[in-house]
């Protein structure tokens, strides 16, 4: 029989066996917490920003939306694998779940350094031709955009992280990542 964490088992029982709504509200509270909390920070980025020049405000405005775009590859697949993952904890399945997990930490951490890389050598394209960033920001833009190259390395990895957290039934700790 396999060793399987108390910590894990303990969620696997509250999220199988628990009652429908405290477990939606348990799962779903510290999830609204997070948005809450980026809801402050961008709040607070464009306060600060805008104190700073007229143009300030615009450079991660700018650059976010195709960030995102690249990054959504990275969210398809853990959310795939969230739901392989909770199948298998639900199942008992410790051996297929502790399978998925490196599979899933070594193809994000290598599609996120393609990413990143691809992000890089593409990101004067990107801007100067395909969204046109005016002229007035682009400099600052293309700057902000390789600072976040190497978020798409860090999404990445915290996203795996999460998955595996959550998948487990703790909602918790990967908010605080």
């Amino acid at each position: 029989k396999e060793m399987v964490s108390p910590s894990i088992e303990r969620y696997r029982e509250v999220i199988v066996s628990g009652p429908i709504l405290s477990t939606m509200l348990k799962l779903g509270f510290p999830l609204m917490i997070t948005d809450i909390i980026m809801l402050a920070y961008n709040l607070t980025d464009a306060y600060w920003l805008s104190r700073h020049s007229t143009y300030a405000l615009a450079v991660p405005r700018e650059a976010w939306p195709i960030f995102l775009v690249f990054v959504s590859i990275l969210i398809g697949i853990t959310n795939a694998n969230l739901a392989i993952l909770s199948q298998y904890v639900g199942a008992k399945l410790y051996n297929k779940v502790s399978e998925t997990v490196s599979k899933l930490f070594t193809l994000c951490l290598s599609i996120s350094f393609m990413l990143s890389i691809v992000y890089e050598i593409m990101r004067y394209n990107i801007f100067k031709y395909l969204i046109k960033v005016p002229t007035e920001i682009l400099h600052d833009v293309l700057d902000y955009t390789k600072i976040i190259a190497l978020d798409i390395i860090g999404f990445g990895v915290t996203s795996a992280l999460s998955t595996v957290m959550q998948s487990f039934g703790d909602v918790r700790t990967p908010c605080l990542l």
